[in-house]
C-alpha cells in the first residue's frame, strides 16, 4: 500500500517535504515603512466623473481637530479639512478632504 502524502495548510508549521526533512516555517512578510524624512506627497485630487483634476478655486471649507495617522502615507495628522469646489472639465461639484499636520493650534 502506497503512503499518502500529509495534507498541509497555511496555518500548520508540521509540514514535511517529500524526503521526511521538516520544512522551515513560512516567515510574515515585512511592512514597508518610510523614514520620517521620507513624506509621500499626497496626489492631486481629481474628479471622479471625468479624471480632470483641473477645478475651481475652493469654497464652504471645514476644518475639524482630529487626530490620527494616515494609512498611506503613516504620517500623523492633527486635523481634517473638507474643501468644496467645483470640476472645471464637468462642471461636477466635489468636497476634497485633507489630512493636515499642524503645530501650535
Amino acid at each position: 500500500m502506497a503512503r499518502r502524502k500529509k495534507l498541509t495548510t497555511a496555518f500548520d508549521d508540521t509540514r514535511q517535504i517529500e524526503n521526511g526533512q521538516p520544512a522551515e516555517p513560512k516567515k510574515k512578510p515585512r511592512i514597508k515603512r518610510t523614514k520620517p524624512d521620507q513624506v509621500e506627497a499626497a496626489p492631486p485630487t481629481a474628479c471622479r466623473k471625468c479624471g480632470s483634476t483641473d477645478r475651481d478655486p475652493y469654497y464652504g471649507t471645514i476644518t475639524r481637530h482630529i487626530y490620527g495617522i494616515d494609512r498611506h502615507t503613516g504620517q500623523v495628522y492633527t486635523h481634517v479639512v473638507w474643501r468644496r469646489t467645483r470640476c472645471r472639465g464637468c462642471g461636477q461639484q466635489r468636497i476634497d478632504r485633507t489630512r493636515e499636520h499642524r503645530t501650535g493650534d
